[in-house]
């Protein structure tokens, strides 16, 4: 298994932490309805498991747009490349939103 492309564990967790108490959560096979709406049902889940896994070798860049909006992290957290708002992430990563 290689390493995830995305971080989208992360980013549901971040939506999960940080989200209006009205708010619904965000699942992974809401996700995979939207990102792979043309494969077959029963597929769909395999899709979303081997791109949170890190054996998907292709990223959408519609999945990206996608997955910043709807769990409001920018695409540098996606991909771990530099920290979004420092003051966010610092106050997610301490535990602050539990």
């Amino acid at each position: 298994m290689g390493k995830p492309a995305l971080k989208i564990e992360e980013a549901l967790d971040f939506h999960e932490k940080t989200k209006a108490k009205s708010e619904p959560s965000i699942l992974k096979g809401d996700l995979a309805n939207v990102f792979f709406g043309g494969a077959k049902e029963k597929t769909r889940p395999v899709n979303m498991s081997n791109l949170v896994g890190g054996r998907t070798t292709r990223v959408d860049p519609e999945w990206v747009h996608h997955l910043c909006k709807v769990t409001r992290v920018d695409a540098n957290f996606l991909f771990g490349i530099k920290p979004m708002n420092p003051k966010t992430l610092e106050k997610y990563e301490s535990g602050a939103y539990n």
